[in-house]
């Protein structure tokens, strides 16, 4: 049984795990991502570990023949979030008939204990695409849902905003029916800076499926779609 306590963490700056703020061929993109590192460790755990569990939950939603290409791992680990990382790598299938080459990107969280237990993981978002015709296959985890696990504490304004809000441990969740667009949401992060509790904004998961996209972390403002990262002031 994972520990709420060190489910927290799977919360911390959701920015990076949802994969929601990345668009376009994983393909193109891999390249731009740090190569496979000894040194890359968070949590306890490192992206190689993380890299041979993210094989059992490609295999679990994908086919189980992926032949991984352990030369060529890539990723990193997230900033602020003990224990997750972001892993890309390409493997072969025969799934649809001719053996085709395709590359995974996952965002995986370890939880503590025996890293070699896939229990003490989990993911939140899996895509994987094939590298020739670059059709993608999407598959959730249920991180996602643990993020969203939150106590409900009402609703309040900030900067003329109104949001509804909730609590986990310590992190506060703000959530609206839409997207607020950025300028409005820079003005209700500079009320909310210097917070010690980490702060989130999502799409109200009634209404869009809970999408996260922007945070407040400190002096620091996030807003995942932009890949922005502004120091407020």
């Amino acid at each position: 049984m994972k520990n709420f306590h060190i489910l927290l963490t799977a919360i911390l700056v959701i920015s990076s795990c949802t994969g929601t703020s990345e668009t376009g061929s994983i393909t193109s993109n891999s390249t731009e991502d740090t190569n496979l590192s000894s040194n890359i460790e968070t949590g306890g755990a490192t992206l190689t570990q993380a890299s041979i569990i993210a094989h059992d939950f490609v295999k679990d939603n994908f086919a189980s023949d992926c032949d991984f290409d352990d030369l060529d791992i890539r990723g990193e680990a997230v900033d602020a979030v003990q224990g997750r990382f972001k892993v890309l790598q390409k493997f072969t299938s025969s799934k649809y008939g001719s053996e085709q080459e395709y590359v995974y990107k996952i965002y995986i969280q370890y939880y503590g204990g025996e890293w070699e237990d896939k229990n003490n993981w989990d993911y939140g978002e899996l895509t994987i695409e094939n590298t020739s015709t670059q059709q993608q296959y999407h598959f959730n985890g249920t991180m996602k849902e643990l993020d969203l696990q939150a106590s409900s504490l009402g609703k309040k304004t900030i900067a003329g905003v109104e949001f509804k809000e909730s609590f986990v441990k310590e992190v506060i969740i703000y959530s609206t029916p839409k997207q607020i667009e950025i300028e409005k949401l820079r003005a209700v992060a500079q009320e909310l800076k210097g917070n010690p509790k980490t702060i989130m904004f999502y799409i109200d998961s009634e209404i869009e499926g809970g999408e996260e996209y922007a945070s407040v972390i400190g002096n620091n403002f996030f807003y995942h779609p932009l890949n922005k990262i502004e120091s407020l002031k």
